[in-house]
């Protein structure tokens, strides 16, 4: 009998340790609602289940329909193109995955059907046999009413509006033959594109997830972490409503700590601790400050769950400058 020892407590330190000293800056995990808080982790970055299709609600081809679009299998063969497809939907988005040539090949052919979670990927293919993009499907065999569909990229070559009708068409084709069945709802992980959110908003029985689950992230050392980023603060600070700002950041956190940020010229030009009660642009209490930074919510959402907090002009211009708010695609090992 190992509870109320403190053994996860001793597990969570040995791997942070590691982690420490494999120079790990930002960690994340997923599992136990708020079990995580009590090790310095916050929930900051959105995943899992965003929107809703309806594969019910898609009509029946006509039998002399020609899909623009079709699917086809994976093969290691496409991980360049595959690779090529993620950085430029990368792009749009605060942090990805970072497939290697080596995971990519585990994902295509390391998963086995009927293991859960198996992940199929899929690619989308042009009337005239050009390669424009990838799905991947996480097929469970035991969920009869649903499948999942936790990646949709599209490249250069097409759009999400052109290619949209064809895939669900496919995945229905797709579901048909893996399991027999069609199930009503196809799900979509966060990490889509936002013209799938509206083309699924839009359809018949389809809709976007008003709650939506997170990864719980800390970051063991603020102050190193906030100097990785600064050339991209620095970039966000140029050409903005503050650019060429000279002036300090004070942000606390309730807790007798804080951090300045002190720019020359638009340059952050320091990073220090602060210690003390009073004295700050603005506060977040429980680690909210991560969710400004990983651009989960905007410092008028996260205050707005703390109203005895405030925040001056200043602030509030500078943290909606360097902390926009922005989606990322992160599923991490599923």
């Amino acid at each position: 009998e190992y509870r109320s020892r403190g053994l996860v407590r001793a597990l969570f330190e040995a791997v942070h340790e590691r982690s420490a000293a494999l120079g790990h800056q930002l960690y994340a995990i997923t599992g136990i609602a708020h079990f995580y808080r009590q090790f310095g982790y916050t929930m900051a970055v959105e995943r899992g289940r965003h929107a809703v299709y309806s594969l019910a609600a898609l009509p029946d081809l006509a039998a002399d329909y020609q899909p623009t679009y079709t699917l086809r299998p994976a093969s290691p063969d496409d991980i360049p193109a595959m690779t090529a497809w993620h950085a430029h939907f990368a792009r749009e988005r605060l942090l990805t995955d970072a497939f290697s040539p080596e995971s990519w090949r585990y994902e295509i052919t390391g998963r086995h059907w009927g293991f859960y979670p198996h992940t199929d990927y899929q690619i989308i293919v042009d009337a005239a046999g050009q390669d424009v993009g990838y799905i991947t499907m996480l097929s469970s065999p035991a969920e009869t009413y649903e499948t999942r569909c936790i990646a949709y990229v599209v490249g250069e070559n097409a759009s999400y509006l052109a290619t949209f009708d064809d895939v669900m068409q496919g995945i229905k084709a797709w579901a048909l033959q893996h399991y027999g069945r069609c199930p009503a709802m196809l799900i979509f992980n966060t990490d889509i594109h936002t013209t799938l959110d509206t083309l699924i908003a839009n359809s018949r029985g389809g809709h976007l997830e008003a709650r939506k689950y997170a990864w719980y992230l800390r970051v063991p050392d603020a102050i190193g972490f906030l100097q990785t980023i600064r050339p991209v603060l620095e970039a966000r600070l140029a050409g903005s409503g503050a650019q060429g700002y000279t002036g300090e950041l004070r942000i606390g956190f309730h807790d007798l700590t804080g951090i300045s940020l002190r720019f020359t010229a638009g340059q952050l030009s320091d990073i220090q601790a602060l210690r003390g009660k009073d004295g700050y642009d603005v506060a977040f209490p429980w680690g909210l400050f991560w969710n400004i930074v990983f651009g989960y919510q905007t410092s008028d959402e996260v205050l707005a769950l703390a109203v005895d907090t405030d925040i001056t002009g200043k602030a509030a211009v500078l943290l909606e400058i360097l902390f926009p708010k922005m989606r990322s695609a992160v599923h991490g090992l599923v």
